[in-house]
């Protein structure tokens, strides 16, 4: 919460912040469909794969994400769902000491 914290100091009153993260959520044949789409030879989508499905073991889920939010100096996020992950969209509305 440190660094949602940090961007929220940093960030001018109106000011918005985008944050894309992976989806802890996302099945894994979501996962292997994305890589696909990226037309890679096998032995880069072999390791694409892989590093994806163990990135997605530390990601986050979208109601531990609202909670982080609801926690931090922003209070409310707006999230969109995307292929394997989100874009977490957080806004500044007023001054913060």
């Amino acid at each position: 919460m440190k660094v949602i914290d940090e961007i929220s100091r940093v960030l001018k009153a109106g000011a918005k912040a985008l944050i894309i993260d992976l989806n802890k959520d996302v099945p894994k044949a979501r996962i292997n469909e994305y890589i696909d789409r990226m037309n890679l030879n096998k032995i880069d989508s072999y390791f694409t794969k892989l590093t994806f499905k163990s990135l997605v073991k530390s990601a986050y889920t979208k109601s531990e994400i609202q909670h982080i939010i609801a926690q931090s100096r922003f209070k409310q996020c707006e999230i969109i769902d995307e292929d394997v992950g989100f874009e977490i969209w957080l806004k500044k509305l007023g001054t913060h000491p």
